[in-house]
C-alpha cells in the first residue's frame, strides 16, 4: 500500500511541473515484450495467436502520440478493468471485416491456462512497439492497476538536463530514499540505442562474412578455372596448331569452367532463399523482430543483385587463367605433352 501511495503521489507531482507529460505502464516501449495466448471469435470462425500486449495507464495514449481510430481510451475508474484497446492489424485479423468494438476475446494472463476476459472499447493505430524494424503484428492494450511497480515515461518539451533536473528534484522531494534506485534512462539512450546496437553488429557482422566468402570464392574459381585450363593444354595447342581462332579456345575454357560455377550458384542462390524463408517464417512470432527490414523474402532486386555481383566476381577472377590460356605457344604446348 505504501508503495502505491508513494507512486501516486509521484506522479502527481511530476505532472505539476511545467512541460511534463507523465504515464504508467507495465513495460517500457522497445524494452521487452509480453506475448499472450489470446483467443477470439467471430463471424469466420475461433482464431487463437499469440499478441504483443502491455498494461497502460490513460495517459499512454496521447503522451505517445498512439492516434486513437475508433472508440475511446481508458477511463480513470477503469484501472485493472477487463477493457482493452486494440491496435488496427489486431482488429484485422481478430474480426476481419466486423466491427470490433464490444467484442469480447480471452488472454492467457500467466501462459498457465489463467485466462481473462475483455471487452474492446478502443481501436489504436498500429505503431512500432516491440522493435524499430518492424510494424506490429497485433497490439492489446490493457488498463493498468496501480502496483506501486510500474514504469513511469514521462514526455518532455524541455532540454534534457532541465528535464532531468526537474525530474530529480520531484524524486526527491516525495522521498529521499527513492534516488539510491533512481535510474532514469531516455528512448534514445536505452531502447533504441541497444537497437541501434544490434544492427549495427548484426550488419557488421553479415557484411564481414560476405567480405570473406567473396574472398575464398574468389580464390576459388581462379584456381578451378587455371587448373581446368591446365589439364586441356595440350588440346589447345592442337587446336591452335590446327588454325583455332583465340576466342574459339576462350569458348572452349569459359564452357568448361562454368559447369562447377554454375553448380555452385544455383546452390548459393537455394540456400539464399531457404534462409529468407526461414526468417521470414519467424515473424510469425509477434515479439520477433524483422532483420529484413521489410524487404521481401524473395525480393528479386535482391537476388538479381547479389547474383551480378557473383557473376561480375567470377569474371574478375577468371579473367586471368583464361588469358594465359588464349596466349598459349602451340609448339610448347605441344612439346610438353
Amino acid at each position: 500500500m505504501r508503495a502505491k501511495a508513494i507512486e501516486a503521489r509521484l506522479v502527481a507531482a511530476l505532472r505539476e511541473q511545467a512541460g511534463l507529460s507523465v504515464m504508467l505502464a507495465d513495460r517500457l516501449p522497445l524494452a521487452g515484450t509480453w506475448t499472450p495466448p489470446l483467443t477470439a471469435s467471430g463471424r469466420s470462425g475461433t482464431i487463437a495467436v499469440r499478441t504483443l500486449a502491455n498494461r497502460v495507464g490513460p495517459e499512454y495514449f496521447e503522451t505517445l502520440g498512439v492516434a486513437l481510430v475508433r472508440g475511446r481510451t481508458f477511463r480513470p475508474d477503469e484501472a485493472g478493468a477487463n477493457v482493452a484497446v486494440i491496435s488496427e492489424r489486431a482488429a484485422r485479423l481478430f474480426w476481419p471485416g466486423e466491427d470490433p468494438l464490444g467484442r469480447t476475446f480471452t488472454l492467457d494472463m500467466t501462459f498457465r491456462g489463467n485466462l481473462q476476459r475483455f471487452s474492446v472499447v478502443g481501436i489504436a493505430r498500429d505503431v512500432r512497439t516491440a522493435s524499430p524494424s518492424r510494424v506490429d503484428p497485433s497490439f492489446v492494450y490493457l488498463p493498468l492497476p496501480l502496483s506501486g511497480a510500474d514504469r513511469v515515461i514521462v514526455r518532455a518539451a524541455l532540454p534534457p538536463a532541465r528535464a532531468l533536473a526537474a525530474i530529480r528534484r520531484t524524486v526527491q522531494s516525495i522521498d529521499p530514499r527513492l534516488m539510491t534506485d533512481l535510474q532514469i534512462a531516455s528512448l534514445d539512450e536505452g531502447p533504441l540505442r541497444l537497437w541501434h546496437a544490434l544492427i549495427d553488429t548484426l550488419a557488421r557482422f553479415a557484411g564481414t562474412l560476405a567480405m570473406i566468402a567473396l574472398a575464398l570464392a574468389l580464390g576459388g574459381i581462379y584456381g578451378v578455372v587455371a587448373h581446368l585450363a591446365s589439364l586441356r593444354r595440350y588440346e589447345i595447342g592442337v587446336r591452335l596448331a590446327l588454325g583455332a581462332r583465340r576466342t574459339d579456345i576462350l569458348r572452349l575454357v569459359v564452357v568448361d569452367a562454368l559447369a562447377p560455377v554454375s553448380g555452385g550458384a544455383l546452390v548459393g542462390l537455394g540456400g539464399g532463399l531457404a534462409l529468407s524463408a526461414l526468417l521470414r517464417a519467424s515473424l510469425s512470432f509477434p515479439g520477433t523482430p524483422d532483420v529484413l527490414f521489410g524487404v521481401s523474402a524473395f525480393d528479386l532486386v535482391t537476388f538479381a543483385g547479389v547474383t551480378a555481383l557473383v557473376a561480375l566476381a567470377v569474371a574478375i577472377a577468371s579473367a586471368g587463367p583464361l588469358w594465359r590460356a588464349t596466349r598459349v605457344d602451340p609448339l610448347i604446348a605441344l612439346r610438353s605433352c
